[in-house]
């Protein structure tokens, strides 16, 4: 499978070093995050999920998964903005939830199957 997509990569996306910087401390950090394949909130709607991209503590996750017993694609953040301001989770001590989430949970974005029809390009899967 060739999965081909596009993304926008923002200007304001802080390194790990970076943050320890701001916080006060020198040390090289990584954040910790849920893991995608284990956001399976919320249970009711989503099953099979299947990560296909997993850009680390400083980018998204994409996933193909089943809603509502149909396929589409999901994303999110990894870390959320304010996580990276957060001590404990620069530190590493506290896992960060990223975005979206709900009642403190990760959860996943299901994109529109608008997308697919306005460039079937974007996305290429070859299976």
């Amino acid at each position: 499978m060739t999965i081909v997509f596009c993304c926008l990569i923002l200007p304001n996306m802080r390194s790990s070093f970076e943050v320890g910087e701001r916080a006060g401390y020198s040390i090289e950090t990584t954040m910790k995050y849920t893991a995608p394949a284990s956001v399976t909130a919320p249970q009711d709607f989503i099953s099979n999920i299947r990560v296909i991209y997993d850009g680390g503590d400083d980018s998204f996750s994409l996933a193909q998964l089943d809603w509502e017993g149909k396929p589409c694609f999901a994303m999110r953040w990894n870390v959320a903005r304010r996580e990276w301001d957060d001590p404990n989770k620069a530190l590493g001590k506290n896992v960060c939830v990223g975005m979206p989430s709900s009642h403190g949970h990760p959860v996943w974005f299901v994109l529109p199957d608008e997308i697919m029809k306005q460039d079937p390009k974007i996305w290429e899967l070859n299976s």
